[in-house]
């Protein structure tokens, strides 16, 4: 990719009195690498074949030049059916639980033009549950748990997807290129099924209702609920993710508990 979370004092400036002051504890730009560009964390690539658990570890193929809403060029990373890329979110427990229960998941994506299930995020470290939230197959709404509404996503372009998340007020709501595409309040409160172990899968599910193809430009995720405003200073896919001036790091503790039972 031809940007640098290293190098963006403008859009800082630009963004500064729209208060964008969370700073991803792990941001994946997918140039040429599976490192993300703030901790250096190193995400991995499982192809599960459409079956329940993580299956073999995969790898990816790089397209250079692709022409993003920005008007920027950019490298993005192609997938195909059932890969998926889990990595350590570097989030520490929060919103009074033992897991990460207020967060926000970024996701610059290209989708095929075809009717078919797409989980955005999986918060079950085995991917032995349902996906945690949902672009419709016959529609394209988002959603989970059977309530699916508002503006329908446009599988023709690039989107930048913003899902927050907060357990705490029981609400999650998701952004289109910084508009809001729905509002959902599905309950489960803290620690329960929308809460985060130490790791997280970007793009899997546990039984194959993916799409036979999709392309990744970034990956992130903000360890706490970003709002609507700082939502729409994010913009469109390819953008810079604005970073704050001091970057605090955050760690997280390996937790072994059961997780919950999932449906779509």
């Amino acid at each position: 990719m031809n940007k640098s979370i290293l190098g963006l004092a403008a859009v800082a400036c630009m963004a500064s009195a729209q208060a964008v002051d969370l700073t991803p504890s792990v941001y994946f730009t997918f140039d040429n690498t599976l490192v993300d560009a703030m901790a250096g964390t190193v995400g991995t690539v499982y192809n599960n074949g459409g079956v329940s658990g993580l299956g073999s570890v995969s790898s990816v193929t790089y397209t250079s030049g692709v022409m993003m809403p920005d008007g920027t060029t950019d490298t993005v990373a192609n997938f195909e059916f059932s890969e998926f890329l889990k990595t350590a979110h570097n989030a520490a427990p929060n919103g009074g639980g033992l897991y990460v229960n207020q967060y926000s998941v970024l996701l610059d994506v290209k989708l095929p033009m075809e009717n078919t299930w797409v989980s955005l995020f999986q918060t079950n470290v085995n991917n032995t549950n349902d996906g945690d939230y949902w672009v419709r197959d016959s529609d394209n709404l988002f959603g989970v748990s059977g309530d699916y509404t508002g503006t329908p996503l446009d599988r023709s372009r690039w989107n930048r997807i913003l899902i927050t998340v907060d357990n705490v007020a029981g609400v999650i709501n998701t952004y289109v290129d910084g508009n809001l595409a729905r509002t959902q309040s599905p309950g489960n409160g803290v620690d329960g099924r929308w809460s985060l172990d130490p790791e997280i899968l970007f793009m899997s599910d546990n039984d194959g209702e993916v799409p036979t193809s999709y392309s990744l430009a970034n990956a992130a995720l903000y360890p706490g609920v970003v709002t609507s405003s700082q939502a729409q200073a994010l913009g469109v896919a390819g953008a810079p993710v604005p970073e704050p001036a001091t970057m605090v790091a955050l760690g997280a503790g390996l937790l072994a508990f059961a997780r919950r039972r999932k449906a779509r």
